[in-house]
């Protein structure tokens, strides 16, 4: 297969400041990247099981709403107003005479995935509007026949490697992730952690919500916050043997997010595939949650982090791939593939050639 490349050297980073931002699962637009994530890849599921065949859809015009509370000590806040999530898009729920109860499908789907994932989100505070409108069936062609033309334009990234302070930030993610199980259960699952690191001065600023229900009174809450800070100092410190500064700011809530209040979030608004926002790094242009699993942008984004990935593993070396889909292209010939390496000459490299044509050979079964 012959590929239309372009591979360019990149040059070492030597920024003199680096922000480094992580959303974890229970910010508001994680929130609605997870949940639609969880959607596409079990209705595609279930379309392909009921219908025997792979039906098109796009739920990504789905939003989720701040509902109205008054959190306060001991757990006896009030919710006024319930946080909505408006699911939109277009879909099937009807094909060759068999029809589907998409409205049940979905509403059980979302409740299934919020009981497995936040402690206190629910029919009783998460309401659902179904706004998804029905349309015919658009059926899909397998990816894995040959020449299949690409059903969009489309632009995806992968991100391969990570820098000292991108490490620090996912592993203070998965450590408050651990103190929420295993030991501080008034940390909510609504975290967004940024990285600040200036020179050799390091800056942790962490918004998380506390869960009234685990909060005794202010003195209390002061104390958690102290302890929390404290933990975290000695945490990074492990990783980091240069100035740290933890920054803690946070907001009482009942359901442990942010949504329940003030906060709003869309589609798209999370994290990239590396689970990060760099924010002094080439960026993707947007996610494609929303999309059917098989849908260009899906399928470039996974190939992309899986390219980046690989080349990154065999040259250690910080790694940026750009795939651009054409729509009169076939899927398994991208119209452009940019690759840059970090301090590194890669122009007619053999071993990134290989990679990449590895990854597409697989469309063109």
């Amino acid at each position: 297969m012959k590929l239309n490349n372009k591979f360019v050297n990149l040059p070492s980073h030597d920024f003199s400041i680096e922000v480094v931002e992580h959303k974890g699962r229970g910010n508001p637009s994680m929130i609605c990247d997870l949940l639609i994530n969880h959607l596409t890849t079990r209705l595609a599921t279930i379309y392909k099981d009921f219908y025997q065949t792979d039906i098109d859809f796009d739920l990504s015009d789905s939003i989720l709403l701040a509902g109205e509370t008054i959190p306060d000590f001991q757990g006896s806040g009030s919710i006024f107003k319930p946080m909505v999530f408006i699911l939109g898009g277009w879909a099937t729920d009807e094909h060759q005479g068999k029809r589907l109860n998409f409205d049940y499908l979905i509403r059980s789907e979302i409740y299934t995935f919020l009981k497995e994932n936040y402690r206190f989100l629910h029919e009783n505070n998460f309401f659902i509007k179904n706004a998804v409108k029905m349309i015919p069936a658009k059926l899909i062609p397998y990816l894995t026949k040959n020449n299949v033309i690409a059903s969009d334009e489309w632009v995806a990234m992968g991100i391969g490697g990570y820098t000292v302070l991108e490490k620090i930030v996912l592993s203070v993610n998965k450590y408050l992730d651990s103190l929420i199980k295993n030991s501080q259960p008034e940390i909510g699952e609504d975290i967004v952690i940024k990285g600040t690191l200036e020179k050799s001065s390091l800056k942790i600023k962490i918004d998380l919500a506390l869960v009234d229900y685990y909060v005794k009174n202010k003195t209390d809450y002061k104390l958690k916050i102290n302890d929390l800070k404290n933990l975290l100092e000695k945490y990074v410190k492990r990783q980091y043997s240069q100035k740290v500064n933890i920054i803690i700011n946070a907001q009482l809530t009942i359901t442990g997010t942010t949504i329940e209040n003030m906060n709003f979030g869309r589609v798209g608004d999370g994290n990239l595939n590396n689970g990060l926002i760099s924010y002094i790094y080439p960026q993707a242009m947007k996610m494609s949650y929303g999309k059917h699993p098989s849908h260009i942008s899906r399928t470039y984004q996974k190939i992309a982090q899986t390219i980046a990935n690989q080349i990154n593993i065999k040259l250690n070396k910080r790694t940026f791939v750009w795939l651009y889909a054409d729509k009169n292209l076939p899927v398994s010939q991208p119209k452009l593939i940019h690759v840059q390496i970090a301090d590194y000459q890669i122009k007619d490299n053999p071993l990134i050639e290989r990679i990449i044509n590895k990854n597409f050979s697989l469309l063109s079964i």
